[in-house]
């Protein structure tokens, strides 16, 4: 955890022992949901114990949000996470894996660790609060400590075509019908493939929209 990270509640000891007790207070509300009455051996109940050294990771990301819902802005948690016991505790995670039985013991699971499977903790902000929240955490940690990090997709024929063809208005039903008869190929070569492809020589490429939406889908090539 970066400097002035993370600030526990006074006497709360370090952020392992501060995390345990969090958890065992929450187990006993959460006790009543469980079948079994043993919500101490569930998967995920033990995450605050796991010996992942994620402790820091959690805090982390707690401190971050109480800032995040001091300023009045909603989240999702959501994928692995949601299952974990100590995230709900926490409130990051407002679903109870106990209460609706729905913990698959994924989320800091010691063997997809030793594979180099990472958990991370996935949270979904508001499209137009997200620059408020990317602000606040290169506030509160620095530059030295927060970076962002993007994935970006290529277009190829099909999904090209695919994308434009929804933008004019066609079905995803006659999407998929007029797509599969493409060739697998790049966004910029579907006229030439469909002069030479089998699989497109009965399809409806010259008709419109689809004649529109192959001269634009070209541009999105790469």
């Amino acid at each position: 955890m970066p400097e002035g990270g993370a600030e526990l509640p006074p006497g709360k000891g370090g952020t392992g022992k501060w995390l345990r007790r969090r958890s065992a207070l929450a187990l006993c509300l959460v006790r009543p949901f469980s079948s079994t009455g043993r919500t101490g051996h569930i998967p995920g109940a033990g995450h605050a114990d796991d010996p992942s050294g994620y402790d820091e990771y959690f805090l982390t990301v707690w401190d971050l949000l109480q800032d995040v819902k001091a300023a009045g802005i909603d989240w999702i948690c959501r994928g692995s996470a949601a299952d974990s016991l100590t995230i709900y505790c926490l409130g990051i995670s407002n679903f109870c894996p106990v209460r609706f039985e729905m913990y698959f013991k994924r989320f800091l699971n010691l063997e997809r660790m030793k594979l180099n499977k990472l958990p991370d903790i996935d949270l979904d902000f508001p499209w137009d609060r997200r620059d408020d929240v990317v602000e606040m955490l290169f506030k509160k940690y620095g530059k030295e400590h927060a970076a962002i990090v993007g994935g970006f997709s290529t277009f190829q024929a099909r999904s090209a075509l695919a994308e434009v063809a929804k933008v004019l208005g066609v079905s995803d039903r006659d999407i998929r019908r007029v797509t599969e008869h493409l060739p697998h190929t790049g966004a910029g070569e579907i006229a030439e493939a469909l002069q030479h492809g089998i699989e497109s020589r009965d399809a409806v490429f010259h008709e419109e929209p689809y004649a529109s939406a192959i001269r634009l889908a070209r541009i999105l090539d790469g």
